[in-house]
């Protein structure tokens, strides 16, 4: 008995839950009411898979948002990470930078290098305009000064390109070439013609502000 009954229990189509609407009409005082079963008829299969469509569609937006928010945090992450690693290649660029300065101070406030500096400028856009007329030539004491000071110059000059490929991204990349392919060729050349007794103070003075001003106008350009 309790198997038939499970039977019909399971026999029970989904569309037994059908409304119905009736209408009443009345002829002579005779009313006869008619029902039809509506259109709107539940089925249960049907509201359960539509209820389940619509959970997965709110489950993977609110996935999609996490992953969302998950990716615009990693980016600002990466940001606030990048800006860090800047400020600090920044920084010690400045440092580097500045250890460049002091130690051509230090060149040219050294009392044996006096007699050079005496000729020509600290820096090459403080050479003055009489030093650009000076028709003297090179002594025997300046030359022993030269030869040892322009070593020290020279290391400067190349590690001053090696903080700029360093800490100034492609355009200090760009400028470092300019300067071991250019600059420091030329200023090799200036300071043998005037070590070698080929040209004066003068001519020297002028050639050293024009090779450091060409290179200041085509580093700009870069």
């Amino acid at each position: 008995m309790k198997k038939l009954a499970l039977f019909l229990v399971l026999s029970i189509p989904m569309t037994a839950f059908a409304q119905q609407q009736c209408n009443t009409s009345c002829v002579y005082g005779n009313c006869t009411a008619t029902c039809n079963p509506t259109s709107n008829t539940y089925n249960l299969a049907d509201t359960v898979g539509k209820g389940y469509a619509v959970g997965t569609a709110i489950g993977d937006s609110i996935r999609q948002n996490r992953e969302t928010q998950q990716r615009a945090d990693q980016i600002q992450q990466q940001q606030q990470q990048q800006n860090q690693a800047q400020q600090a290649n920044a920084e010690a660029g400045k440092k580097a930078l500045q250890a460049l300065k002091d130690k051509q101070e230090g060149f040219c406030n050294d009392p044996a290098n006096h007699v050079y500096y005496a000729k020509t400028g600290c820096k090459p856009n403080e050479i003055t305009f009489d030093q650009q007329l000076d028709k003297a030539k090179i002594s025997a004491s300046e030359k022993m000064v030269l030869k040892d000071l322009y070593l020290k110059l020279q290391a400067l000059s190349r590690e001053a390109a090696t903080n700029m490929r360093t800490y100034y991204g492609a355009k200090g990349v760009k400028g470092a070439d300019l300067a071991e392919g250019k600059m420091i060729p030329q200023s090799d050349k200036n300071n043998l013609d005037l070590y070698s007794g080929k040209i004066t103070w003068g001519e020297y003075n002028t050639r050293r502000k024009e090779i450091y001003d060409s290179y200041m106008a085509e580093f700009r350009n870069l």
